[in-house]
């Protein structure tokens, strides 16, 4: 602190035109930062008003609702998914049919056996055997894809087929 008072002992007009040039150099920084401060000002302003001359904050609350209520309204639908695919596990919804003649009388591929069942193998083969003089049906319940009941090696076949996902009737 001794040196400065020395030194502006010594010459008082060059330490007063450093200060002067000093305040010059200051004075333009506070311009500029001025400006810098009305420009972030308003650009601040036009995102508070918005385009359309709407709040910010208002636009930001909205969009906080209706994402909260989508969230809700995607749980919902979640549910409703979980819900359909535990049923269609158990949905009837593979089939395999076999046609082929049962006797040498009646022609034509009229008999057949048609296995319907779930994810588990579990529901029914149905099978009609067409004779000339009668028509005689029979259905056998399947539990994991097998009976109680001796299955005939058509009926087998429509169970496979079903199983397999084959789609239109297999013909012996």
């Amino acid at each position: 602190m001794e040196a400065l008072t020395r030194i502006l002992a010594k010459s008082p007009g060059s330490a007063l035109l450093v200060l002067s040039v000093c305040l010059v150099i200051l004075a333009c920084v506070v311009a500029i930062q001025g400006a810098r401060l009305r420009a972030v000002r308003t650009r601040f302003g036009e995102l508070l008003t918005g385009s359309r001359g709407e709040n910010l904050e208002r636009i930001l609350i909205d969009q906080l609702r209706e994402r909260a209520a989508m969230e809700q309204h995607v749980e919902t639908l979640e549910r409703r998914v979980r819900t359909l695919e535990a049923k269609v596990e158990h949905s009837k919804r593979h089939v395999g049919v076999v046609r082929y003649d049962a006797f040498g009388e009646a022609t034509g591929m009229q008999s057949f056996a048609l296995a319907v069942t779930d994810d588990h193998g579990d529901g029914a083969v149905v099978t009609s055997l067409l004779g000339r003089a009668d028509c005689r049906v029979y259905c056998k319940a399947l539990v994991g894809g097998r009976s109680e009941r001796p299955l005939s090696v058509e009926e087998q076949e429509a169970i496979e087929a079903a199983r397999a996902g084959e789609t239109g009737a297999l013909v012996r």
